[in-house]
């Protein structure tokens, strides 16, 4: 995550020089076609996602620059004086303005009625948006209840008043954690490559640690971090963790 504010000429340059290439080949390839006399289509793609797309590179660009004196206005001048950046947002570029045009595409499916949805997957994806969304004000209406019922299948918590060390039980509240919520406890579940042949996929089984905090705004963080005071109790929670998992 950026902590600091961005021009946008960083993320563009990448993507309009990319622009400036191919359409630079476009200019000097239909002199060898003209030489050659070979069809035009089979060396261009002229479908509507390849004309678009080629459009669009010649909006980003500014001819009327020299590229030898700006190239970068020359290469995205266009696209900087089309694309101001939004109110709220510190930084915007090619990659920032593709990922909210797909979360707009995701939202209006998203938005559909259940019974235009084919499979499970997005029936739950909807379910899991309309919940948030929340425009009945259920979950304002419930409050605290659902995490405080969490809390309870989870074991209680000491902080409540209503928990007894003695009713609860480690490998119970792990299971639940894990199954149900799919939240790590102890250790998390994960699948990745083998360290001793990466042409296969294993369960990988990965311990938590116990870290320090960090504050990150407006300070030197390289004399802020705070560090635990005691590696005791570090020492026995990894003691333990180690216990349970071996």
């Amino acid at each position: 995550m950026f902590e600091t504010i961005i021009t946008p000429e960083l993320p563009l340059t990448w993507p309009c020089g990319t622009s400036v290439f191919v359409s630079g080949r476009a200019w000097i390839e239909p002199r060898a076609v003209s030489r050659s006399k070979a069809p035009f289509n089979d060396l261009y793609c002229l479908t509507t996602p390849c004309v678009s797309a080629a459009a669009d590179m010649l909006r980003s660009s500014d001819v009327t620059t020299n590229p030898c004196d700006d190239f970068y206005k020359y290469a995205c001048g266009g696209w900087v004086k089309n694309n101001p950046i939004p109110d709220g947002k510190s930084m915007w570029g090619t990659f920032g303005k593709l990922e909210h045009r797909n979360q707009l595409i995701i939202k209006n499916v998203l938005e559909r009625s259940e019974n235009d949805l084919e499979s499970e997957a997005e029936k739950k994806a909807r379910r899991y948006y309309i919940s948030c969304m929340d425009a009945n004000e259920t979950i304002e209406a419930l409050g605290a209840e659902p995490l405080l019922d969490i809390l309870n299948k989870t074991g209680g918590w000491n902080i409540s008043g209503n928990f007894d060390i003695h009713k609860w039980d480690l490998q119970e509240t792990l299971h639940s954690l894990q199954n149900r919520y799919n939240m790590g406890g102890l250790f998390t579940w994960a699948v990745g490559e083998d360290d001793r042949n990466s042409s296969r996929h294993i369960i990988q089984r990965l311990r938590t640690t116990l870290r320090g905090t960090r504050r990150r705004w407006g300070v030197d963080t390289l004399s802020t971090t705070v560090p635990i005071t005691s590696t005791r109790p570090r020492l026995r929670i990894n003691h333990y963790i180690g216990l349970v998992l071996w």
